[in-house]
């Protein structure tokens, strides 16, 4: 018997061990994203103010304290780019484990599961397609709460209820839209387990204590969002800034045919499996079919209301939820003959597939480290490193609005930039973010000579046309502004503080 658990256990790590390897080699990248670089300042802002508060990075919310908290505790005295590379192999980890729960609870072999993990990271790792949803890349508390719900998922399959509730309340914790849906998705679960057995529904019952607990600061923020004292006005102007000018490509369905055909057809996979004997089979298929249903509102909310109400997301979590079940489920099915057909065929596609991958950039490894990877956010060395040492941590910068390394690699706090949101990677509906995105509009508007804008192509076009009468009259409002930041092309009646091969440094005087 021990030795039957042993076996069982190496087993298990090995397969854990290849579906990392995949997730690695797919989509392990040397680089830094825009969001990983945006989660640095708040994570410092959190556990010690590592930047002078801004309005923007003094934002704090609920339900990203505590994954800032831990990566601003592991940030103090070490190198941001290692700390962001070393969190998002943990991700990985995190989300290869989860998967592995997910197959094992649907009792697919090493293949079917490395298989299926594979294809669903190949071809839907971004979504299906115009959602623009992704479940594994960089590091971001999203990641870890699509884990969690993961988790939650494959525990409830396996009628470890406590467990199944103990993360999915942690996953509203950590990220309130995805641990919300998923909260959504699990209701037909609950209802079915229920009604099947009196026993099951006291079980249920007891376990969600463990919700509640885990859940709590989720919970909290979602209360506290119900008391709203921002005028009507406010709030519809913020969000229509946030759904039609800030994020549309996540939030407006303007899906492609392509898109449309994967959702209907992958829809009528997961109708066909909830006639399933198979209860585990059943079960999935409502969780994927519910997360439709989270789409068919946000549809029905874009032809009849306001587009406000677009900024919950209702596209993105059916984007990656729904081909990760779909993929399961049809595989799953497969029989002896499949099998091996399903085996000669990915003896095929996956090795010409993997060519298509990073995984030439990793195994030539040896011409990367952190200082690389650094190059990569910073194209003037010589201006960071002069801004660094002769510019003082409370001043403010104006700067180009496509840039999107500045506060990383300088550490200083800047005026505005496209990227520059209120939390965005955190729960959509709190209070205060309306009125921070109208003031995100109204700084980047003085950028663009005064003048409404659409893009970030309208602003960067008119940044390079902003002069002295323009720059002062924003200084004059923000007081505390003492440089702007332009390409070496762009010429100012300021007395120029400092100048590379690439760029100018102007003191506003």
């Amino acid at each position: 018997m021990l030795s039957y658990f042993k076996k069982e256990s190496l087993f298990s790590l090995l397969e854990l061990i290849i579906l990392f390897s995949i997730t690695i080699l797919l989509y392990f990248k040397f680089e830094i994203t825009h969001n990983e670089m945006d989660i640095i300042p708040y994570a410092k802002s959190t556990y010690y103010n590592g930047l002078k508060p801004n309005w923007h990075i003094n934002l704090q919310f609920p339900s990203s304290f505590l994954f800032n908290w831990l990566l601003g505790f592991f940030l103090e005295g070490s190198n941001p780019f290692k700390i962001i590379i070393i969190g998002r192999i943990i991700s990985f980890l995190l989300i290869s484990y989860s998967y592995r729960l997910l197959t094992k609870a649907l009792k697919l072999n090493l293949f079917l599961s490395t298989v299926s993990f594979f294809f669903f990271l190949y071809f839907f790792g971004n979504g299906i397609g115009d959602a623009g949803e992704w479940i594994v890349g960089g590091l971001e508390s999203k990641v870890i709460a699509y884990s969690f719900a993961i988790i939650s998922l494959a525990s409830f399959l396996k009628k470890r209820y406590k467990t199944s509730f103990l993360f999915s309340g942690l996953s509203l914790s950590v990220h309130l839209l995805v641990g919300a849906y998923n909260i959504f998705c699990l209701i037909p679960l609950l209802v079915i387990i229920a009604k099947s057995n009196r026993t099951q529904f006291f079980m249920l019952l007891k376990a969600s204590i463990y919700f509640f607990i885990t859940g709590i600061i989720g919970v909290s923020e979602i209360l506290s969002s119900l008391t709203n004292n921002t005028s009507k006005e406010v709030l519809e102007r913020g969000w229509d800034i946030y759904v039609n000018i800030r994020v549309p490509h996540h939030l407006i369905p303007d899906f492609s045919t392509k898109t449309w055909v994967l959702l209907i057809l992958l829809t009528i996979v997961n109708l066909y499996f909830i006639k399933n004997k198979e209860t585990i089979k059943k079960l999935l298929a409502y969780y994927a079919l519910f997360s439709v249903l989270i789409l068919l509102i946000g549809l029905i909310i874009f032809h009849f209301f306001d587009s406000h109400y677009l900024r919950f997301y209702f596209f993105r979590f059916s984007d990656v939820i729904l081909p990760l079940i779909s993929i399961l489920l049809l595989l799953s099915t497969i029989s002896t003959a499949k099998y091996i057909i399903a085996l000669a065929i990915s003896c095929f596609v996956i090795p010409k597939s993997v060519q298509k991958s990073n995984i030439k950039e990793i195994a030539n490894k040896k011409s990367y480290d952190i200082n690389h990877i650094k190059e990569k956010t910073e194209k003037d060395k010589q201006m960071t490193h002069w801004i660094l040492n002769n510019t003082n941590e409370n001043n403010l910068f104006i700067i180009p609005p496509e840039n999107l390394y500045f506060r990383l690699n300088t550490q200083r706090n800047i005026f505005i930039s496209w990227w520059m949101l209120p939390n965005q990677q955190e729960y959509k509906s709190t209070n205060t973010i309306p009125q921070e995105m109208i003031e995100w509009y109204n700084r980047l508007k003085l950028l663009n000579l005064n003048t409404d804008f659409n893009n970030l192509r309208d602003v960067k076009n008119n940044y390079t046309k902003l002069d002295k009468h323009s720059i002062l009259d924003i200084q004059s409002n923000y007081t505390n502004i003492k440089y702007i930041l332009t390409p070496i092309t762009m010429k100012l009646d300021f007395p120029i503080a400092k100048q590379t091969d690439y760029q100018l440094l102007y003191l506003i005087q």
